[in-house]
């Protein structure tokens, strides 16, 4: 059964058997969006050893911690008319946060609903002057950073490399230590991810001469992928008026894209292994082999083995190309990039600073607390639909339904106050036994099968708490 892996791995790693997985859980406040500033990005700060947070109206966006009488306090101000100087504290009850206004002008929100006090959450949206914000726990990998980032700092980088989530973060770091070795790479998810876009990506942080070619696989002709792929020669077969380099002799000294690779028929899959195997192609109608210099890139939405494709996919093929596994984080499981992302794409639509770009509060929220169906795909032609309707600046998201006729999916309502004290609990227990189930389950006071359905159920892998 060929199945691409949960993690990024690469061959080394499984030879090594090394566990790269989490030891502690650490939480941070990101700013994911704010409405009246779209093209400023977003932002987190890290909420280690913080007891209070502080939030208010300042000339920037910035935060700062201090410690004063015992309580270690961050001051996370907000460049906002709409919010007060003091506008509202979040103040950290057993493992969560519980949220209080403090008397603001213009109210503070959760889920969209006005609120004086309330528990903040793992999924809730807290609203204060259109700036939608949100408390997250992360495990932390051993290299991971936990410093304070906005997206600012992150313009320098590669727009698919551009990220707040600290995990993914990570992950991304090995790409780009990746991207400059020749090992093939397997880019694994959803459609709307971005694979084709972190391909390029990967590509220009080669620094390989030659050019990004991309041929989907899927429009391979039957019985001419191998003269479509490797090129032929004038009169090798009819309708061979000129010579053809193909696809492969394209990307010499630079990199090849299989898209959708799992569509490859099995003779072409065949085909294809001895090119990765020999390094050299044939072209049809010639006898001398052509040694090649290209790297191999492969996207698939869907594990190898699925009946989507034409053919069952070849093993030997599939440890060809996947020298290393990236596996695409979906929007929904990176909500906090959503500011990030959506000032990427308007910039890349023609948006600039001078404009007076403003997405007001219903759209804001819909935007945090949508479920994203298509992904950054369906987030582009939103924010650009979006902008175009809006002649006076004033973005009002419309979301569309993910098929003719279909309902727009909801966002997943966020857990109760219980569930999320309930997930609080087992992770703090799994992190003092560093994923040891029984060891968990024993300081909870229940049985170890009991805590495996408890995991089940709010969705934590021990196995990434083992030290």
């Amino acid at each position: 059964m060929i199945e691409p892996p949960l993690q990024d791995v690469t061959a080394d790693d499984r030879l090594r058997g090394e566990n790269r997985g989490a030891v502690a859980v650490n939480s941070y406040l990101f700013v994911v969006l704010e409405g009246d500033r779209p093209l400023s990005g977003g932002a987190r700060f890290a909420l280690e050893g913080v007891d209070e947070i502080v939030i208010g109206r300042g000339q920037r966006r910035a935060a700062s911690v201090e410690a004063r009488d015992g309580v270690r306090r961050l001051t996370l101000t907000l460049e906002s008319p709409l919010l007060s100087r003091l506008h509202a504290r979040l103040r950290r009850d057993r493992g969560g946060w519980i949220l209080e206004d403090a008397g603001s002008r213009n109210g503070s929100y959760l889920n969209g609903q006005r609120v004086a006090s309330g528990l903040l959450g793992a999924d809730d949206v807290l609203e204060v002057g259109h700036t939608f914000l949100m408390v997250r726990w992360f495990p932390q990998r051993a290299d991971e950073s936990t410093a304070d980032l906005d997206s600012s700092a992150l313009e320098g980088e590669l727009a698919a490399f551009r990220t707040l989530v600290p995990p993914l973060a990570a992950r991304f770091a090995d790409l780009r230590r990746v991207a400059r070795s020749s090992i093939a790479v397997l880019l694994c998810g959803e459609t709307g991810t971005g694979k084709e876009v972190l391909a390029r990506a990967l590509h220009a942080a080669s620094l390989r001469p030659g050019l990004f070619v991309a041929v989907n696989c899927s429009t391979l002709t039957d019985g001419l992928a191998e003269s479509q792929l490797f090129g032929h020669v004038k009169g090798a077969f009819s309708g061979a008026v000129a010579d053809s380099v193909g696809f492969v002799r394209a990307a010499e000294h630079g990199t090849l894209l299989l898209d959708e690779v799992g569509d490859l028929s099995s003779a072409a899959q065949g085909a294809l292994l001895r090119v990765l195997q020999e390094r050299e192609v044939i072209p049809v109608g010639r006898a001398r082999a052509q040694a090649i210099d290209v790297r191999f890139l492969a996207t698939t939405p869907r594990p190898l083995d699925s009946a989507g494709g034409q053919d069952p996919f070849r093993s030997d093929l599939f440890a060809r190309l996947s020298g290393y596994v990236h596996t695409m984080t979906s929007l929904r499981e990176r909500r906090e990039d959503l500011g990030l992302l959506a000032a990427v794409l308007l910039r890349k639509a023609g948006a600039t600073d001078g404009e007076p770009l403003r997405i007001p509060p219903e759209a804001g929220l819909a935007l945090v607390r949508y479920g994203w169906p298509l992904n950054v795909r369906e987030l582009e032609q939103v924010l650009v639909r979006s902008r175009l309707l809006s002649p006076d600046g004033v973005m009002h998201v419309e979301l569309r339904p993910a098929s003719a006729g279909g309902a727009a999916p909801e966002a997943a309502p966020g857990p109760s106050a219980a569930e999320h004290e309930l997930h609080a609990r087992v992770t703090e227990a799994l992190v003092a036994a560093q994923g040891n189930v029984s060891a968990a389950a024993q300081a909870l006071g229940k049985g170890r099968v009991q805590l495996h359905r408890l995991m089940r159920r709010l969705k934590i892998d021990p196995k990434r708490f083992r030290a």
